[in-house]
C-alpha cells in the first residue's frame, strides 16, 4: 500500500484508503450509485477504479457531455470512448 500523505479528509468518513471510503466521500458531495455507464440527462457521473489484485483505489473518471469518459492519469489527460 502506498504511503499515506498529509491531506484533509472529512472526520465523519472512513479513515482508510478503500473503495468504500472513496465512495463515501463522493456520496458526501451528493453523488449516488447508478445502474450503469450510459449517459443520462441531468446527471454527472464518475467511475471509480481499483487495482484488480487488492481492490486499492487507483483513479476516477468523469463522464463528459458527449458520453465519453475523461481521466487525468499522470500529467496527461485521456478521453475514453464508451463501449456500451
Amino acid at each position: 500500500m502506498p504511503e499515506l500523505r498529509q491531506v484533509h479528509w472529512p472526520a465523519n468518513l472512513p479513515q482508510d484508503e478503500s473503495l468504500e471510503a472513496i465512495a463515501a466521500f463522493f456520496e458526501s458531495l451528493g453523488y449516488r450509485q447508478c445502474d450503469g455507464p450510459s449517459l443520462e440527462d441531468g446527471f454527472e457521473k464518475i467511475a471509480l477504479f481499483t487495482d484488480p489484485d487488492d481492490d486499492y483505489p487507483t483513479h476516477a473518471s468523469k463522464q463528459i457531455p458527449n458520453g465519453w469518459w475523461s481521466s487525468k492519469m499522470g500529467w496527461d489527460g485521456v478521453t475514453i470512448e464508451p463501449t456500451a
